[in-house]
Order: structure tokens, then C-alpha cells, then sequence
């Protein structure tokens, strides 16, 4: 059974300046599909923003991934038809739909109009994502902070948009969960972030005044001085 027609609005969107008829909207806090759900095709985000996490046998969530303008979503499908995670969107957003048989087809009856170098392309940041994902979870909290920030940043200033000056789409709790932390030390590590003159944040919306630097606890390169003022910053 479809899960597509159950859980999203379609529209030709037109206006958007997207032509496909694969493309539809689907509003906030809706599921575009759950774990378990057989799937027509993998998704591109044309606009908005999506999260995919996973739901252990206990019942936790771990939130896996933040998608946004670019990304391909339901790739875990192509090994059998059937997704192994849930997907929600974080806003009103625009997707399309790509049906495995554009994908999988040989070239010469494949859908003329599917880009499959981009979609090989897409593959490979999917498989770095999860890579330095996997290694991130690993690290202190202020590094894996700076990791997300760094990560949302750069993927604005692909999209051509302001990278240093964002609202982001998701709730504390949603990052704190991605990140695999307590809320409570998310939060202390924005404001220690703040008291080091590293961003200014209001809610949701945050400024990053020192990227440069921010790039560097994500990378562990902070020299010496630096680590320790910021154990001084951290006890005071």
C-alpha cells in the first residue's frame, strides 16, 4: 500500500518554479513515512527541511539525520523496497519523488529526466555523512556542537545562502537527541559558546561571529591556550 497519498498533500507547485509531477508538499510535524512502510522511490528535498531517526526496540528515538534543500531521503529502500527509519518534516516543505524504477532501470529505458551522476554524487555525501557522523557521537560534547553548526553552516553557503546567520528548523530537544546528548548539556554548551564570544543565539536563531574557530574545536585543532581558558571559562 502507498504510503505517499495517506500522508502528504500533492500539488504541482508551479509557482515554485518546480515542473515535475512527482513533486508535492507536505505540511510540518508530518510523517512522510515510518519504518517499516514500502516505499515507491527515494525523495529530494527541493525546499524545507526533514529529520530521520529510528526507533529501538524499547521504544527510544535516535534522530540520524537533518535533510535539507538537495538531499535524498529513503535511500535505506533501495536494498529491498522498505524503509528501516521514520521521516518527519521540521517545516512546510517541498519534496519529489523519484520511483526506484528511474533509478534501477538499464540506461536505455531509464527516466530521461532522472540525473543520475548527481544522484551518484548524492550517495557519496550520504556515505561521508555517516562516516563522520559515526565518529562524531565519539567525541566531547563542545566538539560535537561544533561539528552540527559548522555542517549546518557550510550547507547554507552551498545553497548560496547566508552561512554565518540562521534561524535552524529543529527544537533543542531534536539536536540534543541527534547529537546524542542530555538537553541540559546542549544547553550548557551553547552558552559556553556564547561567553567565549564563539555565536550569539536568540531561540532559534543564531549568529556565528567566529566560524574559523568553531571549525576548529570541530576539528580539534584548538591550540593548547585555547583549551585551557576554555576549562577556565567552563569553572568559572
Amino acid at each position: 500500500m502507498s504510503h505517499l497519498h495517506s500522508n502528504t498533500q500533492i500539488n504541482n507547485i508551479n509557482n515554485m518554479g518546480i515542473k515535475d509531477s512527482n513533486a508535492f508538499v507536505i505540511r510540518e510535524h508530518q510523517f512522510l513515512f515510518k519504518m517499516g512502510d514500502q516505499l515507491e522511490g527515494i525523495y529530494r528535498v527541493n525546499s524545507g527541511s526533514v529529520k530521520i531517526f529510528k526507533t529501538s526496540e524499547s521504544g527510544n528515538d535516535q534522530i540520524i539525520r537533518f535533510c535539507m534543500p538537495g538531499d535524498l531521503i529513503g535511500l535505506d529502500g533501495l536494498a529491498d523496497g522498505f524503509s528501516r527509519s521514520t521521516v518527519v518534516t521540521l517545516e512546510t516543505s517541498n519534496l519529489t519523488l523519484i520511483p526506484f524504477k528511474s533509478i534501477l532501470n538499464q540506461d536505455q529505458s531509464r527516466d530521461k529526466n532522472f540525473d543520475y551522476p548527481n544522484f551518484i554524487h548524492q550517495l557519496g555525501v550520504n556515505f561521508n555523512h555517516d562516516i563522520e557522523y559515526s565518529m562524531m557521537l565519539s567525541q566531547c560534547a563542545d566538539r560535537r556542537l561544533a561539528w552540527f553548526l559548522i555542517n549546518y553552516s557550510d550547507g547554507l553557503k552551498k545553497r548560496g545562502q547566508r552561512a554565518n546567520e540562521f534561524t535552524v528548523p529543529m527544537k533543542r530537544t531534536d539536536i540534543a537527541l541527534y547529537l546524542g546528548m542530555a538537553v541540559e548539556t546542549l544547553s550548557r554548551e551553547l552558552a559556553t559558546f556564547c561567553k567565549r564570544g564563539l555565536l550569539k543565539k536568540y531561540l532559534r536563531n543564531i549568529e556565528l561571529l567566529d566560524i574559523e574557530e568553531i571549525r576548529n574545536i570541530a576539528n580539534g585543532n584548538e591550540p593548547q591556550q585555547q583549551q585551557e581558558q576554555k576549562q577556565q571559562d567552563i569553572a568559572a
